[in-house]
């Protein structure tokens, strides 16, 4: 029996991301309503997806595409298809310009460093008596294995490794864009990684004084001793670490920022940043300056706000719903392009 001619067709594409290509794998639709699996369309290079006559242009990796067929006899396919993970191409910038608005990013970087600055200046009149004065089972276990039996140069490295952090982190950050040939992004990354630092260090001192937590070296003194302190006004604003917060935002801010932008050395960022800021909590709790529940919540805190900030307000700004459309045979392609929620 011969078969009826075929009146119209659509196409469902289902558009695969594999490296730097994009597998399009049409389907037809025949009069019959059955669908026949056409063959693997042909693997196309990411500059002529690009293009802007092709609806489905090359996006950035994550990204859900929609893509619509109509036809005049009302026949309508829909393609779903989830644009895979895969490393960006070298031949595409893999990030783009991130979202700022230096309006906003600048005064919200001077507010919050102000408002660290301000109450850590105010902590020794603020916390004059601990509100939380007692230790717990973990803390003292961990102080007693890890305190050092002086605690002095632990502390004198600490220290300084909260001084050197801006300048290996920022440093690492600007090489790695560098190495992009990017160096035009170095001053917004560094305003960006000190709005994510700042906002945290806020939250850091703004708890320091809402816990008023003793120091643990204070809290093993008796309550004459306490006074004869070096800095008296320093021993309760325990909780959480400062310089762990610091050191974490300030790793997972530029690491994140590195990443986002797709520089080739971000790894690099995160491999140096994230072991010194774990170096300086482990090396708070040795010079006694901290328990160990200190250090944890300076870690989160300064994670989650490091790489927090970032996600949330500076993703890149070609991350943006795109309609496209084009001419097929038998109808009308239209491709909606939504931004990952991942």
């Amino acid at each position: 029996m011969e078969e009826p001619p075929e009146v119209f067709y659509v196409r469902r594409s289902m558009v695969v991301r594999l490296g730097c290509h994009r597998e399009v794998l049409p389907l037809r639709a025949r009069p019959d309503g059955h669908h026949d699996q056409g063959k693997a369309g042909e693997r196309l290079p990411r500059a002529a997806l690009a293009s802007s006559s092709n609806p489905l242009r090359a996006r950035r990796r994550g990204r859900f595409e929609v893509a619509f067929v109509a036809h005049p006899a009302f026949t309508v396919a829909l393609g779903l298809a989830v644009a895979l993970r895969a490393p960006p191409c070298a031949a595409e910038p893999a990030g783009g310009d991130l979202r700022h608005d230096l309006r906003v990013d600048i005064p919200v970087t001077l507010a919050a460093a102000g408002t660290a600055i301000g109450l850590n200046l105010a902590a020794g009149s603020l916390t004059r008596a601990c509100r939380w004065c007692d230790s717990n089972a973990l803390d003292a276990s961990v102080r007693a294995a890890w305190v050092r039996a002086d605690p002095a140069p632990s502390r004198t490295v600490s220290d300084g490794f909260a001084v050197g952090a801006p300048v290996v982190t920022l440093g690492l950050a600007a090489l790695a864009a560098a190495d992009a040939d990017r160096a035009g992004d170095i001053p917004l990354n560094s305003l960006l990684v000190a709005e994510a630092t700042s906002v945290a260090m806020a939250l850091n001192a703004i708890a320091k004084v809402a816990f008023a937590r003793e120091r643990p070296y204070a809290h093993a003194l008796s309550a004459d001793a306490k006074a004869t302190t070096p800095s008296p006004a320093d021993n309760n604003v325990s909780f959480f670490s400062g310089h762990t917060t610091f050191t974490f935002a300030l790793a997972t801010s530029a690491g994140t920022i590195a990443s986002m932008r797709g520089y080739r050395a971000a790894p690099a960022v995160w491999a140096v940043g994230l072991p010194l800021a774990a170096a300086t909590g482990y090396l708070r709790i040795a010079a006694d300056r901290h328990y160990f529940t200190d250090v944890v919540g300076g870690m989160l805190v300064g994670a989650l706000v490091g790489a927090g900030i970032p996600l949330l307000f500076h993703r890149p700004m070609f991350e943006r719903a795109v309609l496209g459309s084009a001419s097929v045979p038998g109808g009308q392609i239209f491709s909606l392009t939504l931004p990952s929620p991942i």
